[in-house]
């Protein structure tokens, strides 16, 4: 996996320092997150689509965003992923549609092909959707029990309405759910993304980079049990 962080300024993005060198047409995801004026004012996917034209493309609102070493509360901030082997599918609900969150998410995880997604990335609006009804929804619907994650959108310091959006423009009441899909994307490297995003938190990066992937399987690896040098030796031989 591959991935490159961008900020907008100026009406143009500009590569932040430590992304991986990506093939734009490779790109299987996007994540836009930014102040919600910004966003739609600037209407970010037409120039994110120009850019990654076969990529998922996901746009969020948010509270504000940390880029290196500082906060950015202004403007949006893209992330572009190009994985290997793994394969992106994108499903999108509006929540005007159901009668209520928990409804809205039972269906959202019903659009799912639970026989080949192994990790799924959740971004919902954030104040017209009750965020526990729609994991209420999603987990009864989960029933293969499907890694989930995410988070719901903002709207800096107002609290008055929220964005989401994919491969279109933004608009409110949106609950988007990614799915990461693939026979090569195991449980065990679902683990790696899960910790790598654990340590991007901790260490207050914006995104995940090639040096959290490689600490969280440190990590990981350090955690497995290890056989005493005896039975190590024996199965071994075995």
């Amino acid at each position: 996996m591959k991935t490159a962080l961008f900020t907008h300024h100026n009406g143009a993005l500009q590569i932040q320092p430590k992304s991986s060198q990506l093939d734009f047409e490779k790109v299987q995801l996007v994540l836009c997150f930014g102040d919600k004026t910004a966003i739609a004012e600037t209407n970010p996917y037409q120039l994110l689509h120009s850019m990654f034209p076969n990529a998922a493309i996901t746009i969020c609102s948010a509270a504000g965003a940390i880029v290196n070493t500082s906060v950015e509360d202004r403007g949006f901030t893209v992330t572009a992923i190009q994985f290997e082997k793994t394969t992106v599918q994108s499903h999108v609900v509006n929540i005007a549609d159901y009668k209520c969150s928990y409804e809205a998410g039972f269906n959202l995880m019903k659009k799912i092909d639970a026989a080949d997604t192994k990790f799924i990335f959740l971004l919902s609006d954030g104040q017209k959707v009750n965020g526990s009804e729609l994991i209420r929804g999603i987990n009864e619907a989960n029933t293969t029990q499907i890694p989930v994650s995410g988070g719901l959108a903002a709207d800096g310091y107002n609290f008055v309405s929220t964005l989401t959006g994919i491969n279109a423009a933004p608009g409110e009441g949106n609950i988007i759910a990614i799915a990461l899909c693939g026979s090569q994307l195991q449980n065990r490297a679902v683990d790696v993304l899960m910790k790598a995003h654990e340590l991007r938190v901790e260490r207050g990066d914006h995104h995940i980079a090639d040096e959290h992937v490689a600490d969280a399987i440190e990590a990981l690896l350090a955690t497995r049990p290890r056989l005493p040098v005896g039975e190590k030796a024996a199965a071994l031989k075995a």
